[in-house]
């Protein structure tokens, strides 16, 4: 029985995806793939800009997923592999500069190194973000109550070295866990073994079944099945 099958029988409700148009181009595939697994690692509110994309191999399937290389930064060239939706067929690679437009909290006022961040401390914003990891910024769920790292000013982004952020799942929490296999997405509600920010992999634990799966932080409160 696949991973995707046990899920479903432990609990998980499934949708099917919407059938994809024959006239899709294996760079639009790979182009919709990447934005994708940009969105995974830094939120699903990002809007990204794939440019210079290349694509080496060939794409048979009519959806994929792209897997960023570990050294992954905005601002350089990120080179990716390509892969069926199961990971099980490698279909190749490719590479593009990607720019993401981030949702993510500014300083509303003076912050001294200490505080504590409360709801008026902060205002949201979106702009774009041209260099930097592939991780989420803080959000208003993350940011409020945490801790200044060093004094900011008023406008200053609240990233992660500048703010000590709210984890996004703690242990013992429970989380939506979601699972995608060929074209297919599976969530269920899950209890969170482990804590860690987004991107962070923890075991989560289906409560009927007492399995233990491991999963990739996406956000507060949300996790993705991985092998």
């Amino acid at each position: 029985m696949t991973l995707f099958l046990a899920l479903i029988v432990s609990g998980f409700s499934t949708t099917a995806a919407l059938a994809e148009g024959v006239s899709r181009t294996s760079n639009d595939i790979v182009h919709d793939a990447i934005v994708d697994a940009v969105r995974l690692r830094m939120g699903a509110g990002v809007e990204v800009m794939v440019e210079g994309l290349v694509v080496s191999g060939k794409v048979t399937a009519a959806q994929a997923r792209a897997v960023p290389g570990p050294d992954a930064r905005l601002g350089a060239v990120i080179h990716f592999q390509l892969q069926s939706n199961d990971g099980a067929i490698s279909m190749g690679a490719a590479s593009a500069r990607i720019t993401a437009i981030v949702p993510h909290m500014h300083a509303a006022q003076p912050l001294s190194r200490g505080a504590d961040l409360g709801a008026d401390d902060v205002t949201a914003v979106a702009h774009a973000v041209t260099s930097g990891p592939l991780r989420p910024w803080p959000g208003a769920a993350s940011a409020i109550g945490g801790k200044v790292l060093r004094a900011l000013a008023t406008g200053a982004g609240l990233s992660r070295t500048a703010i000590q952020a709210v984890l996004a799942v703690r242990a013992g929490q429970e989380v939506t866990a979601v699972a995608h296999l060929d074209g297919v997405e599976a969530s269920a509600v899950m209890v969170a073994a482990g804590g860690g920010d987004a991107g962070a992999v923890i075991r989560v634990v289906n409560r009927q079944s007492r399995r233990a799966l491991k999963a990739r932080v996406v956000s507060a409160g949300l996790v993705e099945i991985i092998k």
